[in-house]
């Protein structure tokens, strides 16, 4: 029995000692890789409202009534304290209930998200993501890699570069989103949430498509 036991207490030395010094490596890589993006984060938070790789063009007729866009549609910079409340609490509601409560993600989210991928024959990343409205910012801003048509031979590529759902490009949001958290207020993510967004129809953020499906500002959106 008193082998028993002293084996038991061996392996599990050997086991802990791994699992901390695991634990410590990663939290370092992950502090400095935190620091790093931060560094890189623009000071100014309008740096980060327009998602267009380029500008667009917005046709009137002779009334001055709109008619025709060509390329996407940015409404202008909204902050998400100028939105109607009730586009607001929707999408905090539908894409990141504890928003106001986490630290850039959420385990219980992304743990519901691969439990559900795999029960439906997916894989773990494949379909739902379980990611917060931080870690969507920070896929948005492609972690703060700009287009560069020497990189990507398109906006569309580089679109779907930034979309990836890998389990590397899922480790990379993660220090990305720490400092998102760090560099701006909760009010402020959720503000480049709403002016990134795209929404179809060529539309860049909410204000654009408030006024593209409903003729309205994003102030002004009500529940029916």
């Amino acid at each position: 029995m008193r082998l028993v036991t002293g084996l038991f207490r061996f392996v599990w030395r050997i086991v802990w000692g791994l699992f901390w010094r695991v634990s410590l490596a990663l939290s370092l890589v992950m502090a400095v890789a935190t620091l790093y993006f931060y560094a890189t984060l623009p000071p100014d938070l309008t740096d980060l409202l327009d998602g267009r790789a380029r500008g667009s063009v917005t046709m009137l007729d002779a009334d001055g009534a709109v008619f025709a866009w060509r390329g996407e549609t940015f409404g202008g910079f909204t902050r998400s304290e100028d939105v109607s409340p009730h586009l607001r609490n929707a999408i905090v509601a539908t894409e990141d209930r504890r928003f106001f409560w986490h630290f850039g993600i959420s385990p219980r989210g992304i743990a519901g998200a691969i439990a559900g991928n795999l029960a439906a024959g997916r894989g773990p990343f494949s379909g739902a993501g379980g990611s917060t409205i931080t870690q969507q910012v920070a896929k948005l801003l492609c972690l703060g890699r700009d287009f560069d048509p020497a990189v990507w031979s398109s906006e569309a590529e580089y679109e779907a570069d930034c979309r990836r759902g890998t389990v590397w490009r899922k480790l990379q949001e993660l220090p990305y989103a720490f400092a998102l958290e760090l560099r701006f207020t909760k009010a402020e993510i959720l503000t480049i949430y709403i002016n990134r967004a795209f929404l179809g129809a060529g539309s860049r953020g909410f204000e654009a498509a408030a006024q593209r499906y409903f003729g309205r500002a994003a102030a002004d959106v009500r529940p029916k």
